[in-house]
């Protein structure tokens, strides 16, 4: 019998929000979620300080804020895929790192 994996995929994932309030709240949890993560993010998502509303201030870049959430799951013993892509915040990168996020997500072979 094949064994049955849950894998979630985040492209620049805005893991700074709010103080990076869900990679604190993950590494606080009792029990490890059994998913499975890829990661990517562009070397050039650097920007710190990002007033985005009045109200939503993005203190850590982008691209620290993902490499946060990675070190908190490999920390809980999670699988992790993390890739960090030439480019920015933008649906070019995105689209260059999709295709093999998904064969990572769905692969055509079930795994053993």
């Amino acid at each position: 019998m094949a064994k049955l994996l849950t894998r979630g995929i985040s492209q620049s994932g805005s893991f700074w929000w709010n103080d990076c309030w869900l990679v604190e709240e993950y590494r606080r949890l009792e029990q490890k979620i059994p998913v499975e993560f890829y990661l990517d993010v562009g070397t050039q998502e650097i920007r710190e300080n990002v007033r985005h509303r009045e109200d939503v201030v993005q203190v850590v870049s982008q691209i620290e804020g993902v490499r946060r959430f990675r070190d908190a799951l490999l920390a809980r013993g999670h699988a992790v895929r993390y890739n960090e892509f030439d480019g920015g915040h933008d649906y070019a990168g995105w689209n260059r790192t999709l295709v093999d996020a998904l064969k990572w997500a769905v692969p055509l072979q079930p795994a053993e």
